[in-house]
């Protein structure tokens, strides 16, 4: 019987050794706001499962899509990415322009050139390429329902890359993501009416995940393929945050 039970305990510490060796974690700092104020901050490091940004604030929280996407009618889904394509004479008011734009306002230098723009082999002339970069953090801006940012998150799958960033690099991103990074009418919306509404009706946070490989390798494409697109990306957002002050 003894034999039995060591055979056993055996078998499930070799199962749960397997699984943690194949399972995916982030490498997380979280800036957590008290009280829902910018200048005062909790910096925690962590790991997080791979599938948690849904789930790990203790309640159900919701992805936030670009309002284009509810408000898209049948049929136009062969059309939405196309009509986004940096390469391809893009529209300049949707949620691919504006993040890039804010990508390109809030990442330091620095942190810039320490990233991977290229698309993954055999994917750099597909449609909507920067789809297909690697994507090596992420960054996730938590609202609550009244539209407040209450929680940023910066998720790592590149273990280097999580390594060399500082803390200090990282404030600088939290920073700007609090003073530029808001809901804009026609490019998000946080989900109280329409389609989503019903959908997310439960949630008591709403989750925006921004990826910067990507979101910079837009505006690369857009700078190099067209140039005349950015300049009014950059004239068009520019010119709300002006208005804001």
């Amino acid at each position: 019987m003894k034999k039995w039970i060591l055979l056993l305990t055996c078998a499930c510490t070799i199962v749960q050794l397997y699984g943690q060796r194949y399972t995916r974690n982030y490498h997380t700092v979280r800036f957590k706001f008290e009280n829902g104020q910018s200048d005062s901050v909790t910096i925690v490091r962590e790991e997080l499962p791979y599938n948690f940004n849904l789930s790990y604030f203790g309640k159900q929280a919701g992805e936030l899509s670009p309002s284009a996407y509810w408000d898209m009618k049948d049929g136009d889904d062969e059309n939405y990415y196309k009509d986004r394509d940096p390469k391809n004479n893009p529209k300049t008011h949707t949620s691919e322009a504006w993040e890039a734009w804010l990508c390109t306002r809030i990442i330091p230098e620095e942190v810039k050139r320490k990233l991977d723009l290229s698309c993954k082999k055999g994917d750099e002339d597909r449609e909507a390429s920067y789809i297909f970069v690697n994507r090596e953090f992420e960054i996730m801006v938590c609202f609550d329902r009244g539209g407040r940012i209450v929680q940023v998150d910066f998720a790592f799958r590149n273990l280097d890359l999580y390594e060399s960033v500082t803390e200090e690099q990282l404030k600088v991103i939290c920073s700007g993501i609090v003073k530029y990074c808001r809901m804009i009418e026609g490019i998000y919306r946080l989900p109280h009416e329409g389609v989503e509404a019903k959908e997310f009706a439960p949630a008591a946070t709403y989750v925006l995940v921004l990826c910067p490989n990507s979101d910079l390798r837009w505006a690369k494409e857009c700078q190099e393929y067209n140039p005349k697109s950015w300049a009014k990306v950059l004239k068009h957002f520019d010119t709300l945050e002006k208005r804001r002050k």
